[in-house]
């Protein structure tokens, strides 16, 4: 692969990263927004299938991204010159990146929660 090829490569597994990125700000926004609006008027099925339905995007989502931080590794290694991290490091960025994710999931899980189940005032 010529050095335009591998560039190219990046540039596309980059532009897919980020759009995984926004699909689950979507999702992200759209659990939280329905769970605010109409949690408390929602039946434990329903409630049950929209979160199911979010955990099973974020998880597919998160294993995407992973993936594509993956190779966005392997190939900015075979490109001469890129400012890239250590090889070491890309484990720790992932794991970063997985603590996020997880740490948003369960915060719009428990805010779910929270509205189906208020404290009494």
């Amino acid at each position: 692969m010529s050095e335009y090829e591998s560039w190219e490569v990046l540039n596309g597994l980059i532009a897919n990263l980020m759009q995984q990125q926004t699909l689950f700000i979507g999702s992200f926004t759209a659990y939280v927004v329905a769970a605010h609006w109409v949690g408390k008027t929602l039946t434990t099925f329903q409630v049950s299938f929209i979160s199911t339905v979010f955990i099973l995007l974020s998880v597919l989502g998160v294993r995407s991204q992973l993936w594509l931080m993956s190779n966005i590794d392997d190939v900015s290694k075979a490109v001469e010159g890129i400012n890239r991290v250590e090889s070491g490091d890309g484990w720790i960025i992932s794991g970063g990146f997985v603590i996020v994710r997880v740490f948003l999931i369960l915060g719009a899980l428990f805010y779910m929660w929270q509205v189906r189940h208020p404290k009494p005032e």
